[in-house]
């Protein structure tokens, strides 16, 4: 699996996706139908993350069906975008990394989240998430994707 950046991205949270799934629908890493489903899954079940420490991501997905090649795409908006959160959709959080994953094995997904979510709670994170270093999320992940 490989990773895909964009870097500056402008908008709320539904510009910045759609403008991400058009792109790779463009690219044919997903199919047409990816876009819709995003959406309307972000908002049924929202995924807002907060780390604590004034940081927060966001893990947007949609079901496997609509992925035709497996990729991790990272998200820097140019400004923090508020997702609702995970835990508590009431709330918002403001996001400075957007993670979406293209995953074609639900199981796999699942598994992959676990290691995913495991290296979130570290300073390490936390710390390149708090200073929208590219290279040091890339370095963190990079082992992860290998190994899945």
């Amino acid at each position: 699996m490989k990773i895909l950046f964009y870097d500056e991205m402008h908008g709320d949270k539904k510009e910045i996706l759609t403008k991400v799934s058009e792109d790779l629908v463009q690219k044919g890493y997903v199919k047409a139908s990816f876009k819709e489903a995003l959406l309307k899954r972000e908002t049924e079940f929202p995924t807002g993350l907060d780390l604590g420490d004034g940081i927060a991501i966001a893990l947007p997905h949609t079901d496997t069906i609509h992925v035709n090649e497996e990729i991790m795409v990272i998200i820097i908006p140019s400004n923090q975008v508020k997702f609702a959160l995970m835990d508590d959709p009431t709330k918002d959080v403001s996001v400075s990394v957007i993670f979406l994953l293209l995953i074609k094995d639900p199981q796999g997904y699942t598994k992959f989240l676990s290691k995913l979510v495991s290296i979130f709670q570290t300073d390490l994170f936390k710390s390149a998430i708090k200073n929208r270093d590219i290279k040091k999320i890339q370095e963190l992940i990079e082992p992860l994707i290998q190994f899945r």
